[in-house]
């Protein structure tokens, strides 16, 4: 059983980290779908599958006749992290976690999902680790935290990404 990303994740990971790394700035059109499709040797629904992802997270917006154009970062925008490291291990996160993009996107939030974080493992005890570590440094507002079952001294572990996750509420308090 193959634990790669599905393409379209991979395509939405590679255009918003190269967004995060203002490869592209607010107001620049990004290539066309063709394009895409021609880069990343995919089909059209799969890029445009990727484009509606960073659409929902207003990371992009997309107009038709026009194409797909980079959003400013917004100024009161509240950023989220997925902490589940069993997301595509098990069918009922699937949803739920589409269902969260999907409302916050909504409501001019950002959810930062594992998928699209570079992470060199599978094990995960080390992804959680890696994870917390990421939106400690990341300063997210918030985190949806799934706490692992079936490993060695579960309490113990889960308690201590609890107690890391506390300096993102810490640290958001104090006024900068």
């Amino acid at each position: 059983m193959s634990h790669s990303k599905p393409k379209y994740l991979q395509i939405y990971s590679e255009i918003a980290n190269a967004i995060k790394n203002q490869e592209y700035a607010p107001g620049d059109l990004l290539p066309t779908e063709e394009v895409l499709c021609k880069k990343h040797a995919t089909s059209r629904p799969t890029v445009a599958k990727a484009l509606r992802l960073l659409a929902k997270e207003k990371i992009v917006k997309r107009r038709a006749g026009f194409g797909t154009q980079v959003l400013a970062p917004g100024k009161s925008s509240i950023t989220a992290g997925l902490l589940i490291p069993n997301l595509h291990s098990t069918e009922i996160f699937t949803p739920i976690c589409a269902s969260l993009t999907e409302a916050v996107g909504m409501e001019a939030m950002r959810i930062v999902r594992p998928s699209e974080l570079e992470i060199p493992t599978e094990d995960p005890c080390q992804l959680a680790e890696i994870l917390t570590q990421r939106f400690i440094d990341e300063k997210v507002h918030g985190v949806f935290f799934s706490p692992l079952e079936h490993i060695p001294n579960q309490e113990r572990f889960n308690r201590g990404i609890l107690r890391k996750l506390r300096l993102i509420v810490r640290e958001s308090s104090t006024p900068v």
